[in-house]
């Protein structure tokens, strides 16, 4: 396990979803985390603010540091920056998670929107790394991690209709790639996390920087395309969106998994253990209608875990899904409401599913209680799919 202890993380956002999942990793590990963001009351349809983020990072052993404000406001990111300091007495560490989204076209986005989106994503990274530059020099392994794509500029990755969202968060990408090298010289470290899933030459490249030290233990093989992929019968279909999907959530999970296991098998050799898990999902299970190129991506991601468990025991390697149901995330906003209510009226346990909801499953399946578990599907949806 990776140990933080005593290092002081700042992170833009972080009250849900992705940056709030870090955050509570990062605690576990040892981390004092501050937390900027605007979250003060809770969203209409999204749980969660920076207050609950807090707790929850308290609850994981860390040490939590809510600072409520705006990322686009100078005076604010000073004083998070200096109050953290004072807090806890350094800084070690800048993520870079806030990010706001607008997947419209360029035809019919306002451009209040796209401002938005440029102030957020791609000011309010630079604005927060620089101000925290004087003291990260002062740490002994000082870091800024942004979460964002790799900077491609082959056609297909344009076609989508989002070109305002992707300028954003590309440029939340230079930014990342610009102070990497003007802080190299410092010791500071900069990089943005980043792989193309659907290429292999990517993914590889990839493999070769995070295994480039030691062997991994393990692979949570997570990524996924969700958004906005739903609403059209399998005659509907366009040949491009099956492959769009499929190339993502199967392909890449495959890529990855080609990768990372000759380093997983390397440590395995050393220790006669290691951990594959794959995020799968309850929908691939009942056939939810309309959306027949993510059901079968993500069928596809189980029937990949059965014959992987196959071919990595004898190593003493395990391989398992974790199936989700619908989980209350950014990416909830893209599902109609009518599969909302569908999960509501039918789960056996009432409450909405949280991302946090995975944690000890897939914490469960990646510990030492599960070394004899291996090529099973695990579904965590609060029995709405029973079997």
């Amino acid at each position: 396990m990776s140990d933080l202890s005593g290092k002081t993380i700042i992170m833009s956002g972080g009250s849900r979803g992705i940056g709030e999942a870090i955050a509570v990793r990062a605690a576990r590990d040892g981390a004092n985390v501050a937390l900027l963001a605007k979250t003060a009351e809770p969203h209409p349809k999204l749980p969660g603010t920076i207050h609950t983020a807090a707790k929850a990072i308290e609850e994981a052993g860390g040490n939590a540091l809510p600072i409520v404000g705006d990322i686009r406001d100078d005076e604010t990111v000073v004083r998070a920056v200096e109050q953290t300091v004072e807090q806890f007495g350094g800084l070690d560490i800048v993520v870079n998670n806030a990010s706001a989204i607008d997947l419209t076209p360029s035809e019919t986005i306002p451009m209040k929107r796209y401002d938005l989106m440029q102030d957020i994503n791609a000011r309010g990274s630079f604005l927060l790394s620089r101000t925290a530059i004087p003291h990260l020099r002062r740490s002994d392994n000082p870091h800024i991690l942004t979460l964002s794509p790799p900077i491609r500029l082959e056609e297909k990755w344009f076609t989508g209709g989002h070109l305002a969202y992707s300028i954003a968060k590309y440029s939340m990408s230079l930014v990342t790639v610009g102070l990497a090298a003007e802080l190299r010289a410092d010791g500071i470290a900069a990089r943005f996390v980043h792989v193309d899933l659907a290429d292999a030459d990517s993914v590889d490249a990839f493999a070769a920087q995070v295994t480039a030290d030691a062997p991994i233990y393990g692979l949570v093989n997570n990524a996924a395309l969700a958004d906005g992929v739903g609403g059209k019968a399998v005659h509907e279909l366009a040949v491009e969106d099956w492959d769009r999907v499929l190339n993502v959530n199967l392909r890449g999970t495959f890529l990855v998994s080609r990768a990372l296991v000759p380093s997983i098998l390397d440590y395995a050799e050393q220790h006669g253990t290691g951990r594959v898990v794959a995020i799968g999902s309850d929908a691939a299970l009942y056939g939810s209608p309309r959306l027949t190129h993510y059901i079968a991506s993500k069928g596809g991601v189980s029937a990949l875990t059965r014959t992987m468990a196959r071919d990595l025991g004898p190593y003493g390697v395990t391989v398992n899904t974790v199936s989700p149901g619908l989980t209350e995330s950014e990416s909830a906003q893209f599902v109609p409401q009518h599969r909302h209510d569908l999960y509501r009226l039918n789960r056996a346990l009432t409450r909405p599913q949280q991302p946090a909801d995975l944690v000890g499953a897939v914490a469960f399946l990646m510990g030492d209680e599960a070394s004899y578990i291996t090529g099973q599907e695990l579904v965590v949806d609060g029995g709405f799919v029973l079997h």
